[in-house]
């Protein structure tokens, strides 16, 4: 059976469409089988007599292995015997033990009446079963003497039978047919899914994109970057700002002003501390001296207000 292949692919392939439908229209039939007849008639007749006679082989294993466990109302010597012969007709024994089956197959002989009423009997079984299971109306009627069905005897059973088989194949051919098209929606219907997963996923990667790496990122990166920048112009501006203070205020006169005092002020302090260093030679003169301390202790603190004078007005320059 050939799957089922989406619209969509073949509307995409006009070649591959022309071959599928010559496919499934001319050569194989819905249940994957060839419509073209390739074997020949003796051929065919003969390979079904050929599965006629394996069947017929097979049904009688079958019920040999079937009458062994099951017809309890045989001897135990020829159960065992069926059981036997049935084990080396369906390949379990090897050929080299036949000849010591021979003995059993001779006694299987003489009693093949019993043991071809127990077959058909089991057979008879089997066929109630089967027809049990073919009708559709009634339960089935088994002749006791001869096995057969009364249902089978008329012709219009015969019919019904007929007419339930063709019923049933035709709507298994429907089923079969309605399961392709199921199958065929289900293929369309997949393809329509994966066709929209693959859209959403395009939609969730542009997205994740535009945030990570998109217009969104470039924004507030540029945004940062302009920020940065103005911070830095007005770093720049305040630098500018303190050295045009700085010029307007310290201009060349005041500089030199400024110098000017600072010479004199280190100048000044020389001279202080040369007095000061020679009114503490005094005071040690004094000292040794021993005599006239009052004298000493005027002169001394004469020096002490001087010295402060001259601090005080050292300061005065400094206010200014």
């Amino acid at each position: 059976m050939l799957p089922a292949v989406p619209s969509k692919v073949l509307d995409q392939n006009p070649r591959f469409q022309v071959l599928y439908e010559n496919l499934a229209t001319s050569k194989l039939n819905p249940n994957g089988s060839s419509r073209v007849s390739t074997s020949n008639e003796g051929t065919e007749k003969e390979l079904n007599n050929i599965r006629i006679e394996l069947s017929k082989r097979q049904l009688v294993i079958d019920g040999l292995q079937r009458v062994a466990q099951n017809a309890a109302y045989l001897p135990i010597e020829l159960l065992q015997v069926i059981e036997l012969v049935a084990a080396h007709s369906d390949g379990q024994l090897p050929d080299v033990d036949i000849e010591l089956l021979e003995v059993d197959f001779e006694y299987l002989k003489d009693n093949a009446d019993d043991v071809a009423s127990a077959i058909s009997k089991d057979l008879s079984k089997t066929l109630k079963q089967m027809l049990c299971i073919i009708n559709m109306t009634g339960p089935w009627k088994i002749n006791q003497s001869d096995g057969t069905s009364d249902s089978l005897l008329g012709g219009q059973r015969n019919l019904s039978i007929a007419k339930a088989i063709v019923q049933r194949r035709v709507a298994i051919k429907n089923d079969r047919q309605d399961l392709l098209k199921s199958r065929e929606r289900i293929a369309s219907l997949a393809c329509e899914v994966l066709n929209a997963h693959t859209a959403c996923l395009d939609i969730g990667i542009r997205t994740l994109e535009q945030t990570i790496h998109g217009s969104v990122a470039r924004g507030t990166r540029a945004q940062t970057e302009h920020l940065s920048t103005v911070a830095e112009g007005i770093c720049g501006k305040s630098v500018i700002a303190a050295y045009q203070a700085q010029s307007s205020l310290y201009t060349p006169e005041l500089i030199s002003a400024l110098q000017n005092y600072t010479s004199h002020l280190e100048s000044t302090t020389a001279r202080l501390k040369r007095r000061e260093g020679t009114a503490e030679d005094e005071l040690e003169a004094y000292e040794e001296a021993g005599d006239g301390m009052r004298d000493i202790a005027r002169r001394f603190a004469e020096v002490k207000a001087e010295i402060e004078k001259v601090q005080g007005e050292m300061r005065r320059l400094d206010s200014r």
